[in-house]
């Protein structure tokens, strides 16, 4: 990606391996199956559809809603997950490990309110 350096894509850190590993897995996949992200991690039952595409990208691109979701370590797959599943879980571990490095968030500055209300 140009203007990027240094940035990790999905092309460096996905290779040809890890494609046909998922694809391998995608076509022993049923049509509907649980979110392994929601029944590894929390305990919890939703389905998904196999075939199920996201809202079109600025390109018009239809994506599918399944991520082969890997363990917490990095060194295994624990299957697939609906995409707000595993984007949600990354912007959460995201955020704890802001919250780590800088402190808690306090949102956004407010300016001061005037001690006076502007007369009209």
């Amino acid at each position: 990606m140009p203007g990027f350096v240094g940035t990790a894509t999905s092309a460096d850190r996905y290779d040809n391996d890890h494609r046909k590993e998922r694809a391998a897995a995608f076509a022993a996949l049923p049509d509907w199956s649980l979110c392994a992200h929601c029944w590894h991690r929390r305990g919890q039952r939703h389905m998904i559809y196999k075939w199920a595409k996201t809202k079109p990208d600025r390109n018009g691109v239809r994506r599918s809603a399944l991520h082969y979701d890997h363990n917490d370590s990095n060194t295994g797959y624990i299957g697939f997950s609906a995409v707000e599943c595993n984007r949600g879980d990354g912007s959460s571990k995201g955020g704890r490990a802001r919250a780590r490095k800088h402190g808690p968030w306090h949102g956004t500055r407010h300016q001061p309110r005037p001690t006076q209300l502007p007369i009209w």
